[in-house]
């Protein structure tokens, strides 16, 4: 080699997933869930943030033979008809759902130590083994004994809250 870095190219084939789902509470099907309460539904359970992975929820839709592990996409709802009042009674919620491969996982971390948190103590844990849950490293107890004000990180009990700040082992 010359001193010239070499790249390896890596191509990553991203499957997705794309359907429609046809929401309807004109009376047709029987039983139904009013539109707007399915579509509330809809939002929270997709679109929704997850702070302690720091994207939205990880899904897994089963149908028949198909597992697809995933997380949305896209989400596009077109309302398509309404009642005297403004309410809808039938809309289309268009989406679309990405593959969720070990490659796209590597490195994402459901409890990312980038984010303070407070911890409450539960019975048998000791600070090295909430460092090591949190930030996957047990020698950091040092650190959160110190942004505590602990003297001995043996001064932990149960119920007792925990500051655990942003830390990078």
């Amino acid at each position: 080699m010359d001193g010239k870095k070499e790249y390896e190219k890596v191509v990553e084939f991203v499957e997705t997933l794309s359907f429609d789902l046809w929401l309807d509470s004109t009376g047709i099907i029987p039983n139904s869930k009013e539109v707007k309460d399915d579509l509330k539904w809809l939002e929270k359970n997709l679109t929704q943030y997850d702070t302690e992975i720091h994207s939205t929820r990880f899904l897994k839709i089963v149908w028949g033979n198909l597992y697809f592990e995933c997380q949305l996409k896209s989400l596009d709802i077109q309302y398509l008809y309404f009642n005297q009042n403004g309410i809808p009674l039938r809309a289309k919620a268009s989406v679309s759902f990405e593959k969720v491969t070990d490659s796209i996982n590597t490195g994402r971390d459901r409890k990312s130590p980038d984010l303070t948190r407070l911890h409450t103590v539960q019975a048998g844990e000791t600070l090295p083994l909430i460092c090591y849950k949190v930030y996957k490293d047990a020698a950091l107890y040092v650190k959160v004994a110190d942004a505590n004000g602990l003297t001995h990180f043996t001064n932990i009990e149960p119920g007792q809250k925990i500051y655990l700040p942003p830390l990078v082992g």
